[in-house]
């Protein structure tokens, strides 16, 4: 019975093979090219908000901790609510997924431009445009997964190397523009998601043999613990980034010296993503005890970097944060199908991604509030 099964498909592969000769060899890799762009231009204005904040402020006049949050918010949202994008892709398909985050994140980029307050901003950068971005930097993993399943020898490459791309006018302007780039940019890579080819999905199906039947409790108990190791690593890795300058300066290091740690870690990063996405595909089936490592390694790291009093200290440690965080990140999509032998992969990825968007609230919220406490106790003791 198996084998007949899986004659029937090698047929049907052949089949497809020979009424689709135009482009179907490499429309899997048409596809991983389209998500590469849209993820750098989505990530690009969700990041690009730190370069305009210093206008933004002096035009508001505002507290900068309330234009830091809206700027946390609008990059935590797909994160968060990554299991809806996932669920939406599923009834919809891709191509509409991604045509309705192109509604909404063009509806707050233009929103932008005529904000009177911050308060304002908040809801139309930190709330519309980031629930935009949400169904922007999801589906294309979906899509991914059908064209490169796990037998794929570049399963990990193709749902790694997405990641790694992306890390004056008026600000008002910058929106409208960002907005014109958005929309141009994502209605043109959104068509080759449009057409219908054979992916290897059914095929792989057929060919796993003995597999791991989970009882539910076992499922709940990985899935909790997954969530855990999600939001602690993500507030390991992000907290630093809101409150290293700002240590370093309190030491009478300049502004300008404190930033440079922070670019190494983002250069430090790039260069581990893309040596995970390309070697990646030879550690398949052991990305769980990498995953582990790393993070065990980014939080000791986290903790000692409170003993940093030089710039030469920061250059190091932030040079090493980037080293454990880029394998981490680059691999989470095949580290989640690992967790449940890669059963459920959609909600072991749904909730790694979301607990990073909790680590990224929480994170920074927790520095700031210690920060607060311990000038307010150096304030009474003095």
């Amino acid at each position: 019975m198996h084998m007949e099964t899986l004659n029937i498909v090698e047929k049907s592969v052949k089949d497809v093979e020979g009424e689709n000769k135009l482009g179907i060899k490499y429309h899997d890799w048409i596809i991983c090219t389209c998500s590469i762009i849209q993820f750098v231009i989505t990530m690009g204005l969700l990041f690009s908000y730190s370069e305009i904040l210093i206008f933004i402020n002096e035009d508001f006049k505002t507290s900068m901790a309330l234009l830091d949050f809206i700027g946390s918010l609008a990059t935590a949202w797909p994160m968060l609510l990554a299991p809806v994008a996932f669920w939406v892709d599923d009834k919809i398909g891709t191509p509409k997924t991604l045509l309705v985050g192109l509604t909404v994140s063009t509806i707050g980029c233009i929103g932008s431009i005529f904000v009177p307050n911050a308060g304002v901003l908040l809801l139309t950068h930190g709330i519309i445009f980031g629930i935009g971005a949400t169904f922007l930097l999801n589906p294309q993993y979906s899509a991914l997964n059908r064209y490169f399943p796990y037998s794929h020898p570049r399963n990990v490459l193709a749902t790694s190397i997405v990641t790694c791309a992306y890390p004056i006018v008026g600000w008002r302007w910058t929106f409208l523009v960002l907005a014109v780039i958005l929309v141009t940019v994502v209605l043109l890579t959104t068509i080759p998601f449009m057409n219908r080819f054979f992916c290897l999905e059914a095929y792989e199906e057929i060919k796993e043999e003995d597999e791991i039947e989970f009882a539910l409790r076992t499922k709940v108990i990985l899935g909790g613990i997954w969530l855990f190791a999600s939001i602690t690593k993500s507030m390991a890795y992000y907290t630093p980034s809101m409150i290293l300058v700002k240590h370093m300066t309190t030491l009478g290091i300049s502004q300008l010296k404190a930033s440079r740690g922070m670019i190494l870690t983002a250069v430090f990063e790039l260069i581990t993503r893309f040596v995970t996405s390309a070697l990646g595909d030879r550690a398949k089936g052991r990305f769980i005890p990498i995953y582990a490592f790393c993070c065990a390694f980014l939080c000791i790291i986290t903790g000692l970097w409170s003993l940093v009093t030089t710039f030469a200290g920061t250059m190091v440690f932030g040079a090493v944060s980037g080293v454990a965080g880029g394998p981490i990140l680059a691999a989470l999509h095949s580290t989640s199908r690992e967790v449940l032998n890669g059963k459920h992969l959609t909600a072991m990825f749904s909730i790694v991604r979301s607990g990073i968007g909790i680590g990224i609230l929480l994170g920074p919220t927790l520095a700031g509030l210690l920060s607060f406490t311990n000038r307010r106790r150096y304030k009474c003791e003095n």
